[in-house]
């Protein structure tokens, strides 16, 4: 009986691929005295599979007429997929006369896994990270799944 060494079939060779992660994505949107500002809410994604070119994934809109109290469950996103989320004040312009009250304020948060991360807040300032007049009061923020 001869005792030869196994041959190497070659798929050995490769790396075996990185496990695919995934993550649930919800948003969780709270606003106050929001009466009269056009308040609105799109969140888009862009699912992203390696070699491929993006594809529209999940996405929702809503619009609010004096609060807002609402989680969004998106749904279930991996590797370069990215989430982005975009309030507004769709009646207020740089250059209008209506102003968001002092006391009014629209948030979105993103919930990964359950858990809060990114988030952008509008209210009576104007200002803040991620938001701008473009053209009217706006703020976004976006997760990249590869980037948790």
């Amino acid at each position: 009986m001869s005792l030869l060494p196994l041959l190497n079939c070659g798929d050995n060779d490769k790396p075996d691929p990185a496990p695919v992660k995934t993550h649930v994505v919800a948003v969780r949107v709270a606003g106050r005295d929001l009466a009269g500002l056009g308040a609105d809410l799109q969140v888009t994604s862009q699912l992203i599979a390696a070699g491929s070119t993006a594809q529209e994934g999940p996405q929702t809109t809503d619009q609010y007429a004096d609060t807002a109290d609402k989680t969004y469950n998106i749904g279930t996103f991996s590797n370069s997929d990215i989430v982005t989320a975009t309030i507004a004040f769709k009646n207020v312009t740089r250059t209008s006369t209506l102003r968001p009250p002092v006391t009014s304020a629209l948030a979105v948060t993103f919930l990964i896994d359950g858990q809060p991360n990114q988030s952008v807040t509008l209210d009576a300032k104007g200002i803040g990270g991620g938001v701008s007049y473009n053209p009217y009061l706006m703020g976004s923020t976006a997760v990249q799944m590869d980037k948790l």
